[in-house]
């Protein structure tokens, strides 16, 4: 050390020296005093000889038990060689060489003590480089105390304070200002017992490079807290903070700041060493080849500390030559171009191990790069998302364990030559892959792996990944792949076994990206792919739920179809009924896995061209496919063909039931006299007796309600079994005669009606060997509808009756594992004859033969479930109906009249066949039925104005069933009021 220091404290082993320096104490070097030029020890005065001084005079303390120095006094020097202390009060210090302060032999210096004659400051005569210390304590048990103080250090080579040799230094609102030319250090501790603490401490300033904020060395240990290091470095080299040679450095709630030009680190631990981060940050700004924190063979750990690189081609956190850093909380950042998030390498055999835990960690290059060294890489609730797509790469010979727990991962995996990769995901990680990746080992416990969408056309194989390891294990672990869902060979991400084995349980998660769904006829869809004698246990993987893209459910097959690839997984929408039954069967999801099956000879999962890629619409056909059929591959399907297709049918069920008939909607007692010339003759009344009385208008309101057990001619063989009922009201507008004999009613109606179903229909097995009846799901729907109606009465009481009806439909349709909304609207016309032929079978009975076409045109919007785009479709049909009607009229004494009907009618659907287009592929559904319909009714007319009304009957399907069938009771409840 070299003589030229300006606070010395120097004491042995045996007896402890302690230097205390007073507040708002200033320390400045390098400072020209002209009375001190050319002084030297001659003039020296022994503490024994009091009174004034001469400035520039040294006090030395020899022989006395104690010394004064006179308040206000310019001292060159004061020693302390003697067992008493030395008292300055207020005196200013100039040094022009060697010891301003020195405390030997027992001696005991104390400065500025006494606040009533203020501060004292010392002025450091030295313009050279190297060798000036500002604070200095050597020797076990000496100190140096600083409190609300002041340090100016200019120069190069030069400590603001050390302690060596067992001393300690403490500052506490200590400003420490530099401006150094380099090779400088700061805060320097060394040999085993040396220790600086420096509590509310600022450090800031400039150096030349190759310089040390802070310095622990040979055991000695440096506390900073509270405290601020703040440093810029016109040179390279500058190092913020470093623990060596088994030192500790320890820094709660500072802050680390470094800005210099390459090459430096903020924080450094080396050579068994540790360094101790709590709270604060951690910040290098470099031009390159920088760290912001680094355990080399030494112990790094950090909590809560925010670490910032901002620096091309360098790492925000290096391990090298076993090294162990742990990181918790807080986040590391690593900006500029090519910047690691962190970095391990050093000598393969040696194990380096990096913790981090709740932290996130950033950069723009590799989250993690492990060169020619072993590593052990834990990380445990944390987030590692943003980088340049590379996760973890290994290169040169190295053995790498990578552990996620609870964490959130994003990248590319990639293992060199040579390396040794082993990765373990638990406890829900999700890691995102953005690219192709691969490992030695990969176990996937509870966790997710989600392959990001493919960069280039979906159609095209090279646009998907591969995730490739030697061998994999899952506990209850899932998969995400990206899958062009089409026919055999339509390209999809992959899990590749290399050599190795897959064991334990995955399941996984198909993404379709844009397929159009297809029937397959061969292996299918390769999903996971052993290669180089690689093995996957029979229960290895599964589906996580269903897949379905357009009509067609896909299902998840081990091996081939013709007993190739055993080993391999494929993505199939077909199976083969009273084949051999081809690979090991699948495991699904959702709709249910199967077991055997498949067809076909052509090998999947090659990946296709877009030409062979079918983009037409692909009809289901129209046949129910109860029976097997040996060799024949069928579609694999799922509930929503049943459940999906009844809506059309019972949505126009539900536009026949609004119109009804003439006396359906309002009953047989009519307000125009002329509907009552057949019951007058029958009564031998005179029909001019008849046409005297009045016309009248009327309002009329009925509920109604029918049975659903409909059976529909559908590749699923839907079965829809529920209710319609609703509500109807009308009023006429208009009446009158526009020819003798006639008479003409105009009204308008509004009407609301429900249907409930729930649906019945075949669906594929869970073993993909058949299919089984089940039920599929429900629907209900909605019908707002409004009309107007013109009726028209010819002498006799025939009538013709025409009705324009309009309606919006508004549900939904669930499956078992969906439900899509749906929306739409239909017009329907009806035209209704009737003709009534008195007979003489009872009291006032006619027989009226009667007609009756109904057209109608449903319309729904395209929707949308869980697995795709549905349209219900449009559907335009005619329905007729050809029956006859007897009816008796009895007078009561008290002048009601009663009315009781039988009926019996005919009913045939022509063309309302529905087609439910699930995406581009079609399911046909047929509505060309016959059915038989028995009824009874009666009208009960209380004196001239009000009737009440009402009607049941049963309907059923006859003659050939192939367009279905429809069967159920009906009925309705009416009142009429007249005016």
């Amino acid at each position: 050390m070299d003589s030229t220091t300006a606070y010395e404290a120097r004491a042995s082993r045996r007896s402890p020296r302690r230097l205390r320096l007073p507040r708002r104490t200033v320390i400045s070097a390098a400072v020209s005093v002209a009375t001190l030029t050319g002084v030297s020890s001659a003039f020296a005065v022994d503490c024994a000889s009091t009174g004034a001084v001469a400035t520039g005079f040294e006090y030395t303390n020899a022989t006395t038990t104690s010394c004064d120095v006179p308040a206000s006094t310019q001292v060159a020097r004061i020693t302390d060689s003697a067992t008493g202390p030395i008292v300055a009060n207020g005196v200013t210090i100039l040094v022009p060489y060697g010891n301003a302060v020195t405390s030997t032999g027992g001696g005991t210096i104390s400065i500025g003590v006494d606040s009533v004659t203020g501060a004292s400051s010392l002025a450091e005569l030295y313009t050279g480089s190297g060798g000036l210390i500002g604070l200095w304590a050597t020797g076990a048990g000496s100190h140096v105390d600083a409190t609300d103080f002041t340090i100016t250090m200019p120069g190069s080579g030069n400590i603001v304070a050390e302690a060596s040799a067992g001393g300690v230094i403490m500052l506490d609102e200590t400003n420490i200002s530099i401006a150094q030319g380099g090779g400088s250090q700061t805060l320097y501790a060394t040999g085993t017992g040396s220790q600086i603490i420096a509590d509310t401490t600022t450090i800031t300033g400039s150096t030349g490079g190759g310089d040390y904020g802070i310095h622990a060395d040979q055991g000695a240990e440096i506390l900073f807290t509270n405290s601020d290091l703040t440093l810029t470095s016109t040179g390279g080299g500058i190092t913020g903070a470093l623990a060596e040679n088994g030192s500790t450095f320890e820094a709660t709630n500072s802050t680390i700041n470094l800005t210099a030009t390459g090459g430096d680190a903020a924080v450094k631990s080396t050579s068994g060493s540790t360094v101790i981060l709590n709270g604060g940050s951690v910040t290098m700004n470099g031009q390159g080849g920088d760290v912001a924190v680094a355990a080399q063979a030494a112990v790094l750990s950090a909590t809560d500390v925010v670490i910032k690189l901002n620096a091309a081609g360098s790492n925000a956190g290096d391990v090298q030559n076993g090294g162990t850093m742990t990181i918790t909380g807080g986040s590391v950042t690593a900006t500029g171009a090519s910047s690691i998030g962190f970095l391990v390498d050093g000598n393969a055999g040696v194990l380096n191990t990096l913790s981090l835990a709740d932290t996130t960690v950033s950069s723009t290059a590799d989250s993690f790069r492990v060169t020619g060294a072993d590593a052990s890489i834990n990380l445990t609730g944390t987030t590692v998302t943003d980088n340049n797509g590379i996760l973890l790469t290994t290169s040169q010979p190295s053995t790498t364990t990578f552990d996620a727990s609870a964490s959130t991962l994003s990248g590319v995996i990639t293992t060199g030559t040579g390396s040794t990769n082993d990765v373990t995901l638990a406890d829900a990680t999700t890691w995102t892959m953005t690219g192709s990746s691969n490992a030695t080992t990969l176990a996937n416990n509870a966790s997710s792996i989600v392959m990001t969408a493919p960069t280039g056309s979906a159609d095209l194989l090279a646009s998907y990944k591969t995730l490739t390891v030697q061998d994999y294990s899952g506990a209850s672990g899932n998969i995400t792949l990206n899958t062009f869902l089409g026919t055999d060979g339509a390209p999809s991400d992959m899990l590749v076994i290399d050599g190795g084995a897959a064991s334990g349980s995955t399941a996984l998660t198909i993404h379709n990206t844009t397929g159009p769904g297809a029937e397959t006829v061969g292996n299918g869809i390769l999903v996971v792919d052993a290669v180089s004698g690689g093995t996957t246990a029979a229960d290895a993987f599964s589906l996580s739920g269903r897949v379905r893209e357009g009509a067609f459910d896909y299902r998840l097959f081990r091996g081939g179809v013709d007993g190739t690839d055993p080993e391999d997984w494929f993505l199939r929408s077909s199976f083969e009924t009273g084949g051999s039954g081809g690979g090991g069967g699948s495991t699904g999801g959702g709709g249910g896995g199967s077991t055997g099956g498949g067809g076909g000879a052509e090998e999947g999962g090659g990946g296709t061209d877009p030409g062979d890629i079918p983009d037409e619409e692909e009809d289901l056909p129209v046949v129910r496919p109860g029976g097997s059929r040996p060799g024949v591959d069928e579609p694999i399907i799922g509930p929503e063909i049943a459940t999906y297709g009844v809506v059309q049918p019972i949505a126009r069920q539900m536009g026949l039931m609004t119109i009804g008939t003439l006396h359906e909607r309002i009953g047989d007692t009519l307000a125009d006299p002329l509907a009552a010339v057949g019951d007058a003759q029958a009564q031998g009344q005179s029909q001019t007796d008849q046409q005297d009385k009045p016309w009248l208008k009327s309002s009329w309101g009925r509920v109604f309600g029918q049975q659903i057990d409909n059976q529909y001619e559908q590749f699923s063989d839907p079965r829809a079994t529920g209710q319609i009922i609703g509500v109807q009201a009308g009023v006429d507008i208009w009446h009158g005669s526009l020819a003798e004999g006639h008479h003409d009613v105009a009204g308008a109606y509004f009407a609301y009606g429900n249907a409930q179903a729930d649906v019945n229909g075949y669906v594929t097995n869970a073993a993909a060997t058949g299919y089984v009846a089940t039920q599929t799901g429900s629907m209900h729907l909605d019908a707002y509808s409004g009309g107007l109606y013109w009726t028209h009465y010819g002498p006799t009481g025939w009538y013709l009756d025409a009705v324009l009806q309009g309606t919006y439909y508004n549900g939904d349709a669930s499956s078992t594992s969906t439900t899509l909304p749906v929306s739409g609207n239909g017009v329907a016309t009806s035209l209704e004859a009737g003709y009534p032929i008195p007979l003489p079978l009872g009291p006032g009975f006619v027989l009226e033969p009667q007609a009756q076409i109904i057209w109608q045109r449903v319309n729904f919007s395209t929707s949308s479930d869980a697995y795709g785009s549905v349209d219900l479709g449009t559907t335009t049909g005619a329905t007729g109906r050809v029956g006859v009607r007897g009816r008796w009229t009895i007078d009561e004494d008290d002048g009601r009249i009663w009315q009781p009907y039988a009926r019996v009618n005919l009913w045939h659907d022509w063309a309302g066949n529905a087609d439910t287009m699930f995406d581009i592929d079609s399911v046909p559904l047929l509505q060309d039925a016959t059915r038989l319909e028995f009824a009874g009714g009666l009208t009960v007319k209380f004196g001239t104005r009000f009737d009440l009304y009402m009607q049941a009957g049963y309907q059923y399907a006859v003659g050939a069933t192939d367009g279905g069938r429809r069967q159920g009771v009906q009925g309705d409840l009416g009142a009429r009021y007249s005016w």
